[in-house]
């Protein structure tokens, strides 16, 4: 619509020298509508046909110029922009084409630059990597089927963001990958800030953010055999709970757990809980931007903390979701001895192409697959799944191990950053970690092990899972969904080849 009203405003400039020269001409002309009609084009090529001309004319006569000017880049414009995006979708072979209305989508198309497609020209879904990025899952998938499905070139890569649309059947098709903001936003916190010893987390805000900040925080911080983390959730939780019905196979639920995970679904809000706040070792809020501020705002008045509650050497974290850094800097800075404010979350963040496309994430996770496939060979099982065959479920299952290898790291004495896993680990660090993997005793081996049950544990119980005594991946019943102590020597031995094999699964 703004384009049509812009070529309207555009085509009225350059025709107006035409009209004001028209009606200049008319009276010298004795009101010939033609030859009035004829010298007023002329004044475009700078000719006024008459020695004598009155204001009209003279101004017209001026104004041509510009209008024949405007009207040369106006033409230039025209077939400048498909030329370009011609060039950036035949030429480029890195280009990408970003459709959508979100936020996301504007602000991605402003990341990539030069390498963005320009989407207005339907030459653009020719582009090497088309991107969807919605407002909602129905929009994503009515654009994809609309104008992609079925009409993909060779080598064309389809990136669409979904939330709750079943992803099984895209994922299926190896051109497409899918992808979820609030996924990254989790990956990237635990990541950049992990547990490794036990804590009390309390989440404010249980929508898309918060909710995957809890999944994604169950699975990572999985670093011992008898202790976890207690998380408080403050939010409306009665749908997440209802997806996710065996939480309680391997956490407890609104009670202590001396000896693993803990979650407390809170019917009240935060502000009635006062008491679990001021004991949190960290606060996650994961509402909108604005509600983020306000209560952060509130927490810093309504929870003084004492010296006798918080160490000397560490203050209370405090996580805010949020757009807004600078904002947060200004009103907040980076805290005090009470509160350390940490902002995670934002755009710029969350919305990379590097979390998108997850080239290096996919590419452990096809390395740790290819490592259980070695593993069932060895015990005379072929004819395994390749990763293109495997569904939805069996690929992020092999993402969830590649998210946890931070911990690990952790486990093995090696205090690594977390952008070591997009940046890729130096050959001697490598060579390290193999070193210490030979040298562990038995009864190491065994605990890694077993952490790494749990956490494999952890994963299919969070989607659902259960135990039978024969395995069938259609009704998601599983032989292993057992104690670490009653798997077979073979099982265990699977558990740890994710330690055994882990220098080459985090080779870049």
């Amino acid at each position: 619509m703004e384009n049509y009203k812009e070529r309207i405003f555009r085509f009225f400039l350059i025709l107006t020298p035409f009209i004001i020269g028209f009606i200049g001409y008319l009276p010298l002309y004795n009101y010939d509508y033609f030859w009035s009609a004829y010298s007023a084009i002329r004044l475009y090529v700078l000719e006024t046909d008459l020695e004598e001309i009155n204001f009209f004319v003279e101004l017209a006569r001026w104004l041509a110029p510009l209008a024949t000017a405007g009207a040369a880049i106006t033409l230039i414009k025209e077939f400048r922009d498909p030329i370009i995006v011609w060039f950036k979708v035949f030429k480029i072979f890195n280009s990408y084409a970003v459709h959508g209305n979100s936020i996301y989508a504007f602000h991605l198309r402003k990341k990539l630059g030069k390498r963005s497609v320009n989407v207005e020209y339907s030459s653009a879904l020719k582009a090497t990597n088309q991107v969807i990025l919605f407002d909602k899952d129905q929009e994503a998938v009515e654009f994809y089927n609309k104008f992609l499905n079925g009409k993909l070139r060779q080598n064309q890569k389809v990136y669409i963001h979904l939330n709750n649309v079943v992803r099984e059947k895209l994922e299926k098709d190896n051109t497409i990958g899918v992808f979820n903001l609030y996924e990254n936003c989790a990956r990237i916190y635990w990541q950049k800030y992990p547990l490794f010893e036990p804590k009390t987390v309390a989440i404010i805000g249980f929508t898309e953010f918060g909710q995957k900040i809890l999944e994604h925080g169950l699975l990572q911080n999985t670093f011992s055999i008898d202790k976890g983390v207690e998380y408080h959730i403050f939010g409306d939780s009665r749908e997440f709970r209802a997806l996710h019905y065996r939480l309680d196979s391997f956490a407890k639920i609104n009670m202590p757990n001396p000896k693993g995970d803990a979650i407390y679904f809170h019917p009240n809000s935060w502000y009635e809980n006062l008491d679990i706040l001021k004991k949190a070792d960290r606060i996650i809020l994961c509402e909108k931007n604005d509600d983020n501020l306000t209560i952060l705002s509130k927490i810093t008045t309504l929870c003084p903390i004492g010296k006798g509650i918080v160490s000397e050497e560490l203050a209370k974290e405090i996580y805010v979701r949020t757009d807004a850094e600078p904002l947060i800097s200004t009103l907040f800075g980076s805290g005090d001895d009470k509160y350390s404010i940490i902002p995670f979350g934002s755009i710029d963040e969350i919305c990379t192409l590097e979390y998108i496309v997850n080239e290096n994430l996919l590419n452990r996770a096809k390395r740790i697959h290819q490592v259980y496939i070695e593993q069932q060979k060895e015990k005379g099982i072929d004819n395994l799944e390749g990763w293109e065959s495997l569904s939805a479920f069996k690929r992020y299952s092999n993402i969830s191990q590649g998210d946890h290898i931070i911990v690990k790291l952790k486990l093995l004495g090696f205090d690594v950053k977390w952008n070591v896993l997009v940046e890729g680990l130096d050959e001697n660090l490598i060579k390290r970690i193999k070193a210490r993997i030979k040298s562990l005793e038995p009864n190491e081996i065994a605990a890694l092990s077993e952490i790494e049950h749990i956490r494999w544990n952890k994963y299919h119980y969070l989607y659902n899972w259960e135990y039978s005594p024969e395995r069938c991946d259609a009704e998601r019943k599983h032989d292993c969904l057992q104690p670490f102590a009653d798997l077979s020597d073979f099982n265990k031995k699977k558990d740890f080849s994710a330690y055994e094999n882990l220098a080459e699964i985090i080779k870049s």
